[in-house]
C-alpha cells in the first residue's frame, strides 16, 4: 500500500487538470484506489474527516479486487 500525498494549493495547468480527472471539486479530499487503481464506490472522503471514516474507506479499498 502506498500513500500519495497531492498538495494542489497552487492553481497551475497541472493542479487543474489532476483536479478533474479524479472530479475534485476542492481539498481537502481523500481518494482511496484498489489494486487495479480503481475506486471503489463510496470510499471518497471530502471535508473534515475522522479516523474511523477513514479506516472505513481503506478497509473497502483493500477488499475490492
Amino acid at each position: 500500500m502506498r500513500l500519495i500525498e497531492v498538495d494542489v494549493t497552487r492553481t497551475t495547468s497541472e493542479t487543474r487538470a489532476l483536479l478533474s480527472d479524479f472530479a475534485v471539486i476542492g481539498p481537502p479530499t481523500m481518494i482511496f484506489l484498489n489494486v487495479q487503481a480503481s475506486e471503489p464506490p463510496a470510499t471518497r472522503l471530502v471535508g473534515e474527516m475522522k479516523a474511523g471514516d477513514v479506516l472505513a474507506s481503506l478497509e473497502i479499498a483493500r477488499a475490492v479486487v
